[in-house]
């Protein structure tokens, strides 16, 4: 790995915690494996406004206001660098059936029945991935990052989204 592949990356990640006070303790549990995995495994490089960018490695705070997804993002010792703000509308279809499907693949494997359980769950795939791809193409023009860090970014927008 190279030096600007070892920096182009997430080494902290935290969200605006007065807004998820009230999470269902399996929520939090999931809030707290997503940064785990994230923080283990991502691609993310801002796209500086200015000559010669950003050095990273980075970290993230994300915050949701009634219109807007922002990413605050700082260098590794906390200082900040840059807030992007993500129009929330872009994702509150996604959001939402994100939620709906998870609900409803939650409820479902307390019955057993694998059957319906695996359909849930492919849909739940699905619109996760939909959504990371459109996460990704939203961020591109200020921010660098795989599908997998897409992926678990989207995770934690849906946890704003459900706050208290």
């Amino acid at each position: 790995m190279t030096q600007d592949e070892t920096n182009a990356r997430l080494v902290g990640v935290s969200l605006d915690e007065k807004s998820l006070s009230h999470l269902h303790p399996d929520l939090e549990r999931e809030k707290r494996i997503d940064i785990h995995d994230l923080l283990e495994s991502n691609q993310f490089s801002p796209v500086a406004s200015y000559p010669g960018g950003y050095t990273g490695p980075f970290q993230l705070r994300m915050r949701v206001t009634a219109s807007l997804v922002l990413f605050d993002i700082l260098n590794k010792d906390g200082d900040p660098l840059e807030t992007i703000e993500l129009p929330g509308a872009g994702l509150n279809a996604a959001v939402r059936d994100y939620i709906s499907v998870c609900e409803s693949y939650f409820a479902m494997a307390n019955t057993g029945n694998a059957h319906q359980i695996e359909t849930i769950d492919m849909a739940r795939r699905a619109i996760h991935n939909e959504a990371a791809d459109a996460l990704m193409e939203q961020l591109a023009p200020r921010l660098a990052i795989d599908l997998y860090t897409a992926r678990r970014l989207f995770r934690l927008i849906c946890l704003l989204e459900l706050r208290g």
